[in-house]
């Protein structure tokens, strides 16, 4: 490839990464992809997970009332989109890559149906997709091709400060479920933002923040369940299994957020690690159950 035309791809995968470069990677998809230059280990991590939950949330919409919701279908819709773009800005180049046959069926299949506004309606004869998890979809037609010169600004960056681990302490489809979701009650909007923020400081291990958000998370949620606070809602709301969950983050989770809030400076200083502020677990029980009542 001569050097003006390798520019020219390398523009169009940075415009695509500058405009994802909040999205926190699974690591296990970006372990699929390892044996990738790295602009395109992210690029076929970001579309295969990206697809991989919409998808599974459609086959679960479905099941239940074959209504695919607004934003999910804008977002398939825009993530097939933008592949279109970048599979045809590489056609015919060194970069030029493949796309597993039952992907490229089943975008075909819910194009016929997919609505930009007013969420989807699934067809009858739709039948459930399966997802594929543990191997690529997507293969470089030249396995062997890696850029030269990369502007290393684009890869797993933010700023200046590197991304350091790429595990999800909110699922990402936990995520797009709670955006889903339409209330007249409760506005979810900061809820929301929460889990985009503690899913980035955890990735960046800034573990001091992680614990802080984690804190103002559970203090903003206990109107949900008709409680004034949190305490109320780990010791008087839902089975005893969900109370346990609960009263972990009310008295672990908080008391750690709370020593990282109100100690004062002292002569000596030690910083917390990804283990003491992993609470992801019992934040998930949760955020479940926050979409369950919510959910019309």
């Amino acid at each position: 490839m001569n050097e003006l035309g390798e520019k020219k791809i390398k523009l169009l995968l940075k415009d695509f990464l500058t405009n994802h470069k909040d999205y926190t990677h699974s690591s296990v998809y970006l372990d699929i992809y390892d044996d990738c230059d790295e602009i395109f280990q992210q690029v076929f991590s970001y579309f295969h997970e990206r697809m991989n939950g919409l998808f599974e949330f459609m086959n679960k919409k479905s099941v239940v009332n074959k209504h695919y919701n607004a934003g999910s279908s804008r977002e398939l819709i825009n993530i097939i989109d933008e592949l279109r773009e970048i599979k045809k800005g590489l056609l015919g180049t060194d970069c030029d890559f493949e796309i597993n046959n039952n992907y490229i069926k089943q975008i075909k299949i819910v194009q016929i149906f997919l609505k930009d506004s007013g969420g989807s309606l699934i067809s009858d004869d739709y039948e459930k997709f399966n997802t594929i998890k543990y191997e690529p979809i997507f293969n470089l037609k030249n396995k062997d091709f890696r850029f030269t010169n990369i502007d290393s600004s684009i890869i797993s960056k933010s700023g200046n400060i590197t991304k350091i681990n790429n595990y999800l302490y909110i699922n990402q489809t936990r995520i797009s479920e709670l955006t889903e979701i339409q209330n007249d009650n409760y506005d979810l909007l900061k809820l929301i933002q929460y889990c985009k923020e503690i899913n980035l400081a955890f990735s960046y291990e800034m573990y001091l923040s992680t614990g802080m958000i984690l804190r103002a998370l559970i203090d903003h949620i206990p109107p949900i369940f008709s409680k004034n606070s949190f305490k109320e809602v780990a010791n008087n709301y839902g089975t005893k299994s969900f109370k346990d969950s609960m009263k972990n983050l009310e008295n672990s989770s908080r008391k750690i957020a709370d020593s990282f809030l109100h100690t004062p400076i002292r002569n000596k200083e030690n910083l917390p690690n990804r283990t003491q502020v992993d609470f992801s677990n019992d934040l998930d029980v949760l955020l479940c159950e926050i979409c369950r009542v919510l959910k019309k």
